[in-house]
Parts: C-alpha cells; structure tokens; sequence
C-alpha cells in the first residue's frame, strides 16, 4: 500500500504551510445515547467532559421523534452541532427517493426548525465511508442537493475512508469532506497519507473545505502496528501540526471521545492514559486559539 506513487503534483504540497487556527474541533459520539462500555459511570452525555477545548462535537437524534428538536437545543448550547442526518436518505436500501428517504427527511428538517438553532451553525454528517460501504455516489449528490435546497446556510458533510486507489470522487454538491485513515503514527511524514490528502485538495471544488479526522481511539490493530495507548498523545500532537499547516483545513474531528462505538476493542480518549488525555485537551486548545 505505500509504495503507491500518486502523480507527483499530487504528493507535493498543494499550498505553502501557514500556521492558522482550525474552526472547528471536536469528537465522535459525545451526544449519541452512547454508554462507554470501560466506565461503570452509565454516562451517556459527554458534553462536560469536552467543555473548554472542543467547539463542535457529534449529535444524534434519539429514538423519539419528539425530542429531537429539544436535542438540536440543547446541543447547540454547548457547541456546534455535528448532526448525523445518514438515516433520513436510506442510503443502504431504497436511497433517497425510496419512500423512506422521501418521509424522514422532512421530519428532522421540521425538527431543526422547531429547535430554533441558526442552521448556520450546524455540520450536517450526511454519510459515513459511502464508497467503502457501496453507497452509490448519485444518491449521495442527491440528498446533499435536497439538504443544501432546505437548508442552504448549514454544512453538509462527508467521510471517506482511505484506499489504495486514492480519494473517490468528491460530490460538488457537499460543503465539507474529509477522509478517515488510522494507524498512522504521524500523518504528516507518511507519504501514502499526504498523496491521498493532497489528491483530495486538488479535487475539492470550489466552496468545499477539508476535514481532518483525527485517529482518536486505540484498538488491538493499533497495537500490531506498534502503537501503545500512551502513543496516541503524540499521534495528536502530530495531527494538529498538520490542520495547522494545511490551510485548506476547515475542522478535526477526533475518533471517538467514548470507547466502544463500533466494537468493544476499541477504546475512546476517555479511556485512555491521563498523558493522553491531557495532550488531546493542549490540541484541542492549540487548535481553537484558546488559552492553555
């Protein structure tokens, strides 16, 4: 995998480094009804422990309609809301213009509406890794067209993962997209990863920003790659640099804050060393242009 060699105008750096502050950081799963399976607190709301060195973190909207424009509020009061809005387009099934696609949709558009929030504050996470789970990218060109009709001063957003072949195609229609590659001690001095990052800047169109995701968590597969948990400090540190290099970047978005999201192998910053924690808190505060 990183002996491929992308064109050369594309590994080389697509602008001169200039430091500057991202606008937005922040995590994944911190608002989502999500139970941290390495605590025995029941904690399912992180909000306080990411106050004062994040700016915008991940929402979910709950099981009950009823209660996600209350879940939009109460968000929004404490940061940025990343909402997820996968599930209203139906992208594993009938897709957008499926009769599920067509009837979800107007409800959380209702919901955002009733929340009272300024939809130009939210990052709408349309879809997550859309090529790598065999998501048809006319479906995806199509709700982020509906969402940016609807709602047209909110962020529509999209995650690839990365691959050997280099970034898929970016719908122009999206606002912000960013791409997830783990394992990587420093992404900066990886030339796999700085040949798919700079691919990916050459092929956003214009309006578009980069979203940085950052390798937040520590699996068994981190470990194999000679990642110990007490590594994952520098590993911010390493990913920061590069937001802050990379004029291009609009946000980070640390994966995850709480353990456990997709499996229980895999553990949250939370659930980290104390050394680790602390360095995401200095990144997060570096990141925002906040005092230390």
């Amino acid at each position: 995998m990183r002996d491929v060699i992308w064109p050369l105008v594309l590994i080389v750096s697509l602008a001169t480094p200039v430091a500057a502050q991202v606008g937005f950081f922040g995590y994944v799963g911190v608002m989502c009804d999500h139970d941290d399976p390495f605590d025995d607190s029941g904690l399912t709301d992180y909000r306080a422990e990411v106050a004062g060195f994040t700016n915008a973190n991940h929402v979910c909207l709950p099981a009950d309609p009823t209660a996600w424009a209350d879940r939009i509020r109460t968000a929004d009061a404490a940061f940025r809301p990343i909402l997820s809005i996968e599930g209203a387009f139906d992208f594993e099934g009938a897709g957008p213009d499926g009769a599920s696609g067509q009837a979800t949709w107007p409800f959380i558009l209702q919901a955002i509406r009733d929340s009272g929030v300024d939809p130009g504050r939210l990052i709408l996470h349309l879809v997550d890794e859309p090529t790598l789970r065999g998501i048809r990218m006319d479906w995806v060109s199509l709700a982020a067209a509906r969402v940016r009709a609807d709602l047209p001063q909110a962020e529509v957003m999209v995650i690839e993962a990365c691959r050997i072949e280099g970034p898929p195609p970016i719908p122009p229609e999206v606002t912000l997209w960013g791409f997830d590659c783990y394992t990587i001690p420093d992404p900066g001095a990886e030339p796999y990863f700085m040949a798919f990052l700079n691919a990916a800047l050459w092929s956003l169109h214009d309006g578009q920003r980069l979203v940085l995701i950052m390798d937040a968590n520590h699996t068994p597969i981190h470990a194999a790659n000679g990642l110990a948990p007490d590594a994952m400090a520098d590993v911010a540190r390493a990913y920061a640099a590069l937001a802050l290099a990379t004029p291009q970047v609009a946000g980070v978005i640390g994966y995850t804050w709480p353990g456990g999201v997709d499996n229980l192998d895999e553990r949250g910053v939370r659930d980290l060393p104390p050394a680790v924690i602390a360095a995401h808190k200095e990144v997060g505060r570096l990141l925002l242009g906040l005092a230390p």
